[in-house]
């Protein structure tokens, strides 16, 4: 009977079910934010309920980048294949956007979107998958210098923050 030991941590789907509703919540606030506050009068029930939506979901951006800075501190290793998939992910979506928007719009798409959306990550459009792709880059430098703090000097890291 031959058993195999895994070392690899269990998954945590408490973060994994609080990630999916964080990403519900950013989309909710982008949504909110893109235009249906601005619609409303101040000071109506509409207005003071579309606030508190937006107040409400402004943090999930933040809270999914610190799950994902949280698991992602351990790692041993950098995969630089996600790097690329990512890239391609949001390569892809640009592109047939795009694409959709110049079939069902003609005239919409200029020849300054269409260098936006050949370059997704440096064409400034996207800016937290900008911050994600640079700061994955810095990730293998950004964790050996968390691991070199003491405990006292993390502290005042973390505070300074």
């Amino acid at each position: 009977m031959d058993m195999k030991v895994s070392l690899r941590q269990p998954r945590s789907y408490n973060f994994d079910l609080l990630k999916v509703v964080l990403m519900y919540g950013i989309v909710i606030f982008h949504i909110v934010a893109g235009g249906s506050i601005s619609c409303s009068h101040p000071f109506s029930a509409n207005y003071e309920v579309l606030n508190f939506i937006y107040t409400a979901t402004g943090c999930a951006v933040n809270a999914y980048a610190m799950i994902t800075g949280y698991f992602g501190v351990n790692e041993t290793t950098t995969k630089y294949t996600n790097l690329v998939m990512l890239w391609l992910r949001a390569f892809w979506y640009c592109v047939f956007i795009a694409f959709a928007f110049a079939v069902l719009l003609p005239g919409s798409v200029g020849v300054r979107l269409l260098l936006r959306t050949f370059f997704p990550i440096t064409g400034r459009a996207y800016w937290y998958l900008t911050a994600y792709f640079m700061l994955f880059l810095f990730k293998p430098i950004l964790n050996a210098a968390i691991k070199s703090f003491s405990q006292p000097q993390f502290g005042g890291l973390c505070s300074c923050i």
